[in-house]
Parts: C-alpha cells; sequence; structure tokens
C-alpha cells in the first residue's frame, strides 16, 4: 500500500511518529522525539480524538498494535484545508526494532486522490488483497454468475468504507448484499469505528419504497439508537431495485452501543 501511495495516489499533508511504551495490556503510544512534519508538525493537532478529548491508548488500539495487520486506514478527525474540504485520510503504519518488536506507529495524513475512487478495487494493492481474500472464501469462480455477481458487489461498495472496513466485515456485508440483490428488502450493516468515534451504516431499501422522507426518517433512528448526531449521509442507485444510503453516526463519548441486527 505503502508504495502504491507514493505513485501519486495519495496526497500527502503530515506525518508523525510515536514509540510504543509498556506491555501488551497496558502499554501506550507516546509521541517520539522527532518533530512531525506537515500539519503534524504542531504538536496540537489531533488528527483522532473523541469529542474534543484525543483518543488514548485504548484496549481496541493496542489490540490492532499487537495484531497480524501491518497497518489501519480509517479517517481522521481534522479537515483538510486544500483540494477538499472533507475529513483527512488517515494511514497508520506499525513500526517494529531490528528485532522484530513492536516499536510504535508512524501516522500519515492527507487525502486520497482520485485513482483510489475511480479504479477497479483490482487494482489498489490493499484493496485487492481484501477483494481477492474474500472471493477465495467464497468458494465461487471469479468466471462464473455467482462470482461475477461478488466482483459487482464489492467494486460498488462505498470506497472509503473499502479501505477501512475489516476484511470478516466485509465479507459478511459482502454475502448480505448478495442476498439482497437476488430479493430486495430493507436491511442496515453497521460497522463500529474501532475507536468508539462514529458508526458507518449501509442501509438498504427497495427504490420503490425510498424517497427522501423515508431517509430522513431512518437517519434520525441511527442517531437516536447510536446516542450520536447525523453526521453525513450519502444516497447511491446502484443496478438494481435497491437505494443505498450510507450513514456516518458521529458519536462524542463512551462506548458505541452494540444494537442486535433484529433490532435495527
Amino acid at each position: 500500500l505503502l508504495e502504491w501511495l507514493r505513485d501519486d495516489n495519495f496526497t500527502f499533508l503530515g506525518m508523525r511518529e510515536f514509540k510504543y511504551v509498556g506491555g501488551e495490556e497496558s502499554g501506550s503510544l507516546e509521541r517520539a522525539d522527532k518533530p512531525g512534519l506537515g500539519i503534524l508538525s504542531d504538536p496540537d493537532v489531533l488528527v483522532l480524538r473523541r469529542g474534543t478529548e484525543a483518543v488514548t491508548t485504548t484496549p481496541e488500539i493496542r489490540a490492532f498494535l499487537h495484531g497480524p495487520e501491518p497497518l489501519i486506514v480509517t479517517k481522521a478527525n481534522a479537515k483538510s484545508l486544500v483540494h477538499r474540504r472533507i475529513y483527512l485520510d488517515y494511514v497508520g503504519v506499525k513500526t517494529y526494532t531490528a528485532k522484530g518488536a513492536l516499536a510504535g506507529e508512524l501516522r500519515i495524513v492527507g487525502l486520497f486522490t482520485s485513482t483510489a475512487y475511480t479504479r477497479s478495487v483490482m487494482k489498489i494493492p490493499y484493496l485487492r488483497s481484501k477483494a481477492e481474500t474474500i472471493i477465495a472464501k467464497s468458494g465461487f469462480n471469479p468466471n462464473d454468475h455467482s462470482g461475477k455477481a461478488l466482483i459487482n458487489v464489492l467494486e460498488s461498495y462505498p470506497r472509503d468504507e473499502f479501505f477501512q472496513v475489516p476484511v470478516p466485515v466485509l465479507r459478511k456485508h459482502a454475502n448480505a448484499i448478495l442476498g439482497l440483490v437476488e430479493r430486495p428488502r430493507i436491511r442496515a450493516l453497521v460497522r463500529a469505528d474501532q475507536f468508539d468515534r462514529f458508526v458507518s451504516i449501509l442501509v438498504f431499501v427497495p427504490r420503490d419504497r425510498y424517497d427522501s422522507v423515508v431517509r430522513e426518517k431512518i437517519g434520525a433512528y441511527l442517531k437516536t439508537v447510536f446516542e450520536g448526531r447525523l453526521s453525513a449521509y450519502y444516497p447511491a442507485f446502484p443496478e438494481g431495485g435497491l437505494a443505498r444510503v450510507h450513514f456516518i453516526i458521529g458519536r462524542s463519548g463512551g462506548k458505541t452501543p452494540k444494537i442486535e441486527q433484529s433490532t435495527i
């Protein structure tokens, strides 16, 4: 992924190095002595925060740092002041000592360029790896009807969400969407940000039942059950009989409520 970012697929706006201090259960990330670069040269710029509070080294962050994934992609809390007035993309890369022990994290913020949104997921290394894993586990032949349908689901999945979603969740969502293509109905697919800053919900509604009033009612319901605020929504009308709305429910504190699928 890092080589792909370097090849004009990412506008780098800031970088800061952190060191990991302590053990697996109680360790924390602290700023390294090296100065940051770009917008992260300012120590007061917080790219991960919940409300006005900086996100500390939570158990979820420790689990990521000590887990097998080498990096994480998510959204920063800071907005870009160049190109597009949107939330910055955040890439966290784990760093290691010469002996292979966890050393810390390199935080990179910036913006994915248009190629990240227009190219096939199979042409973007980080996304291709996710897609190939899901296709392989599905057991489908990529050249038959079911395999092509799955690939179409992955290609049309919201691209920012594709970068952020873990493979097990993406696989579950892709299988659910395949079922909706065959039998359109109302369905909500939920992913909570691992830093408890927001909840991402993909809501599918049969096209003949969807309008702006329905969208507003769904948004109001979601912000209530997830105890947050409606930060954004992105309607889309992929092929078939479904309308899709990607809701982002922002949260300011506390653990994200876990809502049963049957309740939503």
